[in-house]
């Protein structure tokens, strides 16, 4: 008699599971990213993460935020990597020959520019701090990737007050974390997040932030967004003169339907004729 309940609920705790991974997977994978610097790290610390949060689905189910919960797995599970990474890099530099710390002194330019090797500089603590507190958005020019793999992107900003970021998918889309950063202004105020995707369940939700609002876009766990060309609109509006979106940025994490990990990043600055 005590059974059959008990397979019922079997069920819908492995769905709940699914929605949250399909959910949330993209942009821990995102965060990770951002602490580790490696792509394919980035994405075992977030399986691993996950893995995590399915052992103990019953309480991070009950937490307050369940994405907060998997973000801390995600920072502790970073910490232990890096902490690896130390060990390792002390090893090797016993065994190197000498002067192999004059090669490794030289500048990088464009590592010293990327906002990546500024929070490596950080101690773990403070970078998943900053990370965690102030998730960044890439983009701001000299810092864009607006095409990876199957996806191409691009951002515009409209007399109408609103910023649209256009993508291009050459392939399904079965992840898609989508989130546009508008700085904030004297006067700005939100007015709705919208899409022109009809087939698939995105969730629109706008964030407050002291420095900025961020418009995030997220594929339905479950839902595949067929190739083709969508657009994603933050409007906003703006009191007095016109707002200059030149500090508005965009960045999307996802998977196509080959697993081909997507990453774009651009803005809303005046393109060169």
């Amino acid at each position: 008699m005590c059974l059959l309940p008990i397979r019922k609920a079997i069920p819908l705790r492995d769905a709940a599971f699914h929605a949250f991974f399909e959910q949330h997977y993209a942009g821990l994978s995102g965060l990770a990213y951002l602490m580790t610097g490696e792509s394919s790290v980035a994405d075992d610390l977030a399986s691993d993460a996950l893995t995590e949060v399915w052992q103990h689905w019953d309480r991070v189910a009950a937490a307050g935020d369940s994405a907060a919960y998997a973000r801390g797995i995600v920072a502790n599970l970073t910490r232990r990597w890096i902490r690896r990474q130390g060990l390792a890099r002390r090893s090797l530099r016993l065994l190197a020959p000498s002067g192999s710390d004059q090669v490794r002194s030289q500048p990088d330019v464009p590592a010293v520019l990327d906002v990546r090797s500024a929070l490596a500089r950080l101690p773990h603590r403070r970078r998943a701090c900053v990370v965690l507190r102030y998730p960044a958005v890439r983009g701001h020019p000299g810092d864009t990737q607006v095409e990876k793999g199957s996806l191409w992107s691009d951002g515009s900003a409209g007399a109408a007050r609103q910023s649209t970021v256009t993508l291009k998918a050459g392939a399904d889309i079965t992840e898609l974390d989508l989130t546009i950063r508008v700085a904030m202004t004297p006067g700005l105020a939100d007015q709705g997040a919208t899409d022109d995707v009809a087939t698939a369940g995105i969730t629109a939700t706008v964030e407050h932030r002291s420095d900025a609002l961020l418009y995030h876009f997220v594929l339905g766990a479950g839902a595949t967004l067929s190739a083709g060309t969508y657009a994603f609109t933050a409007r906003y509006g703006q009191d007095g003169a016109t707002r200059d979106a030149g500090d508005d940025t965009y960045e999307a994490f996802g998977y196509d339907v080959n697993r081909k990990r997507l990453h774009v990043y651009g803005n809303f600055a005046a393109k060169a004729k």
